[in-house]
Formats: C-alpha cells, sequence, structure tokens
C-alpha cells in the first residue's frame, strides 16, 4: 500500500468514529460505513486524480438536486481502497425507501444521463430499486470479486467495506 494514501485513509472518519483500513489488505473494513460527501472527499481524494474523479460526482450530485431527486448514495469499488488511480467511481444510488413518484423521477434522470455519466465523468451508477427483483448491489460491492481477489491475493468472497452517504 502507498505510506501516503494509506496515512491519510487511516483517518476516515465515519459515524462520528475514526476509520481505519486493513493493513494487509487496503480495503475498507467490512460492513456499510455512514459518512459525508465532505469527509469522504477529504481523504479520498488523496491526488489530482481522485480529487478530478470526487468533483465529478458533486457535479452528478447537484444534477440530482436539480431535479429533486432524494435517496442513499454508496461509494464502492477501488475508489474506496488504496489503488492510486482507479479507473472510475461506483456510485449505487439506493432508492428502497423513497416513494414510487422519487423512483420513477430517478429512473427518468438515469435513462436520460446514465450514458453521459459514464463518458464524461466517468462514474459507473447502479440503481438498487425495490421493484427490481434480484440481487442488491450493495451487496454485490460488498464482496472482494475476481479482480480484486487476484490482484491482493484474497479470497474472491472476502468482505469488504462500502460508505453509505445518507445526506447530499
Amino acid at each position: 500500500m502507498r505510506k501516503y494514501l494509506q496515512d491519510s485513509l487511516a483517518q476516515l472518519s465515519v459515524g462520528g468514529s475514526l476509520l481505519s483500513w486493513h493493513s494487509q489488505d487496503g480495503l475498507l473494513p467490512e460492513g456499510i460505513h455512514d459518512c459525508t460527501l465532505s469527509s469522504a472527499k477529504k481523504y479520498l481524494a488523496t491526488n489530482k486524480h481522485r480529487l478530478e474523479l470526487w468533483e465529478n460526482l458533486e457535479e452528478v450530485v447537484r444534477e440530482m438536486v436539480d431535479w429533486s431527486l432524494t435517496g442513499v448514495l454508496y461509494i464502492a469499488g477501488s475508489f474506496v481502497s488504496d489503488k492510486e488511480l482507479p479507473g472510475d467511481l461506483d456510485v449505487t444510488f439506493d432508492m428502497s425507501n423513497e416513494s414510487k413518484r422519487q423512483r420513477l423521477l430517478a429512473m427518468d434522470f438515469l435513462e436520460e444521463n446514465h450514458r453521459r455519466i459514464m463518458n464524461e465523468y466517468r462514474i459507473q451508477w447502479y440503481v438498487n430499486n425495490p421493484a427490481r427483483i434480484g440481487a442488491s448491489f450493495i451487496d454485490y460491492f460488498q464482496y472482494a470479486g475476481e479482480d480484486v481477489a487476484v490482484a491482493k491475493r484474497i479470497d474472491i468472497k472476502h468482505k469488504r467495506g462500502i460508505l453509505r452517504i445518507s445526506s447530499w
């Protein structure tokens, strides 16, 4: 793990307490960790590349506010790891507790903007919708997966943490 990133990430404040990283694998500890957009930015946007990705997320969040969208954002993938130059930012927009009107509005927003968000902002956008049958993206992103498992020499089913941002 790169020392500057390890030192910075070791101090991420979530849920009123400091969250430390697994020293062995560079992933968030297992579980869902509550934090704010500003605290996540402070400790995850540790270089120019990461800052650019995070500012892209902030722009998309502004667009969502303009659409009057509500919901919970989950940040996952390599951006919440020790990877110096993540290729993108994985975000799950959870609408499980939103009204039918909000879910429809969000689906309209994503249908209209999904491709642009990926191409222009490098954000992989996923939706957790209670009307959707199948596995939850929130659950999916809590496993290492094949690429991470191979790169870090850990079990493919190794559990890892994700960040939950409830207010934006």
